[in-house]
């Protein structure tokens, strides 16, 4: 991993530090040629862009939404970046669920990278 984005990872574990979610701490980030535009991070709240997006669902911020939904700008042909941290600081898994991944797709960002399984950082094209 380059420095730019072990920075990036650093400023999305920040993020994750903020959230207010009891069980789970995700923070994420969308950048543009190493230029950060969205931070986000998991909240126990919801947002109206939500129902929107998901008529259907009614559950809390995820950190992918709340990045886009602050991104300054255009976030089409964009990175984005999710970090989960546990109560003892560790990474975990990160993966974004089906519906963010679908609201990603649909906001025509770029590149994805997160924390697998394994706890390798992975990266790939949506």
């Amino acid at each position: 991993m380059n420095a730019r984005l072990q920075r990036h990872v650093q400023i999305a574990v920040g993020e994750a530090l903020k959230s207010t979610h009891p069980k789970a701490r995700l923070g994420a980030i969308i950048f543009h040629k190493g230029v950060i535009i969205g931070k986000g991070y998991n909240q126990a709240k919801t947002h109206p862009l939500i129902k929107r997006w998901y008529p259907k669902y009614d559950f809390h911020m995820h950190a992918e939404m709340d990045a886009v939904i602050g991104a300054r700008g255009e976030v089409a042909g964009c990175d984005i970046m999710v970090i989960r941290i546990l109560k003892s600081g560790a990474l975990a898994c990160s993966k974004p669920c089906a519906n963010c991944l679908a609201m990603l797709v649909a906001h025509r960002l770029r590149r994805l990278y997160y924390v697998d399984e394994d706890l390798q950082f992975y990266e790939e094209k949506i």
